[in-house]
């Protein structure tokens, strides 16, 4: 079958078995395109081709695939997937657009145009009541596509406000956790008895003070909530990336030095403290656990979320528990080296980290012979203004969007995580041992700025390290 454009230019044909060599080009830049946009994994071409085979053999019932070629030479230029389902809303069968790709150099010449009208045809001999599309939320280009095009919208898929949240993810964890406490205790006060609350807030203080140590002794992880919806749209509305420049091997345990700080760190909330940006993807069998101060472990209620997201207490005595195998290997403690100091250097436009006088961390991954790997975040500072108040604060304030300014502008942060530095166990590490490693992983840390600036959008920002 073969529907051409009225000036013959373009073809679009059903895909069979003969078409598959030339599918299957086209269908790893399409997941090339997805894995750099949005990092999510890269398929093999061998799950691509049992894709495509599985609805070749089967179209009536699984779906279709259509190929767009250029009708002289017959190049293929793109294709479209569209799977058959059912919707209890429409009431019948429903037709879903969920793939749609035209080559580099082939766009805006009408293709996805075609593509698209050919599924909608395809879809209604089908008898399917509807076709839908479903894409990433910020591919705004393929969005204005579909809308143009006339197919339904799967908002199903897509977050209704997705600041909500973000102010729910940011209240719960970190700003305001004492005003969550509060206000839980006045609620149940009001709608219970105080009496009651008040027996209830005892008994949760009696758990707290049995399960202190678990904040040293590993945390207590959960797969399920580091994946649930609410992180993947926490993550969005950056959005937040995650870049992987060497493998790491899961039979050996590392330290992660996270910069900048910035405002609150959101690069390594979500990337590190959530799976949404695919880490356990990128970096199979390995554990990442953000180390926060003893503090974020005091509230009620908020200090359980931190525990099961993996994070755990930067002590000492919690980050040897790690090195020294007690909870086995494949765990990648993430420090945020600069700590409260480098929070007040926080600035759009700027890169300035307080490393210089940070050398804890590298004395724990000599004594334990871990690798130190370097991790720069790349537009963390810029999610907050600075603001002054007519010098009233001499730093000034970080100001971002609602609620008092807590809430963080939405601008891009990537986070690249670089090659690991191998270090040599030394049980009693010299002063110049030490000095030594420090050195060499500041340098990589410069290297690693310099080497990815370009790429997202800090070119005119010089590294400064104090």
């Amino acid at each position: 079958m073969s529907t051409p454009k009225s000036d013959s230019q373009w073809n679009i044909d059903l895909v069979n078995e003969n078409d598959l060599a030339d599918l299957l080009p086209l269908l790893r830049a399409y997941c090339e395109f997805y894995n750099q946009t949005e990092q999510i994994p890269l398929t093999d071409d061998a799950a691509l081709m049992s894709v495509s085979r599985a609805l070749i053999a089967n179209p009536k019932h699984e779906g279709i695939q259509l190929l767009a070629r250029d009708s002289k030479d017959r190049t293929a230029v793109g294709f479209a997937t569209v799977f058959w389902s059912w919707s209890t809303l429409q009431g019948g069968r429903l037709a879903v657009m969920n793939d749609l790709y035209v080559k580099e150099g082939y766009r805006g010449q009408g293709i996805a145009d075609l593509l698209i009208s050919e599924c909608a045809r395809q879809a209604r001999e089908h008898g399917d009541r509807c076709l839908t599309w479903q894409t990433s939320v910020d591919n705004k280009r393929a969005q204005t596509v579909y809308n143009r095009s006339g197919a339904f919208k799967n908002e199903m898929s897509q977050p209704q406000s997705i600041e909500f949240f973000v102010i729910l993810f940011i209240f719960t964890l970190f700003l305001f956790s004492p005003i969550v406490t509060l206000i839980t205790f006045v609620c149940l006060s009001w709608f219970w008895s105080l009496p009651m609350t008040l027996v209830l807030f005892l008994l949760y203080g009696c758990w707290m003070y049995y399960d202190r140590h678990v904040d040293s002794q590993g945390g207590r992880w959960s797969d399920r909530l580091r994946q649930l919806s609410v992180c993947k749209y926490f993550t969005k509305y950056f959005p937040l990336k995650l870049i992987k420049t060497e493998d790491l091997d899961p039979n050996e345990n590392y330290i992660f030095g996270f910069h900048p700080h910035g405002a609150f760190s959101f690069g390594a909330l979500g990337n590190f403290g959530t799976d949404a940006t695919h880490f356990s993807a990128l970096f199979p069998n390995i554990r990442p656990h953000l180390m926060l101060l003893q503090l974020q472990f005091l509230f009620p209620f908020t200090r359980e979320i931190l525990l099961r997201l993996g994070a755990c207490c930067v002590s000492k005595e919690s980050c040897e528990y790690f090195l020294r195998g007690n909870h086995g290997t494949g765990h990648a403690l993430v420090i945020i080296i600069g700590g409260a100091r480098e929070m007040y250097f926080t600035k759009a436009n700027t890169m300035k980290l307080y490393l210089k006088n940070r050398k804890g961390f590298v004395t724990l991954a000599l004594k334990h012979g871990v690798s130190l790997v370097p991790v720069v975040s790349f537009g963390e500072n810029e999610l907050y203004q600075r603001l002054t108040f007519f010098n009233l604060i001499p730093n000034g304030i970080s100001w971002g969007r609602s609620f008092f300014g807590y809430i963080p502008l939405r601008r891009p942060v990537v986070t690249v995580v670089g090659k690991p530095i191998r270090v040599n166990q030394n049980v009693n590490p010299s002063t110049e041992d030490i000095g030594q490693l420090h050195e060499q992983y500041m340098q990589a840390v410069e290297e690693l700025f310099e080497t990815n600036k370009d790429k997202y959008g800090l070119g005119h920002v010089k590294l400064e390290i104090v």
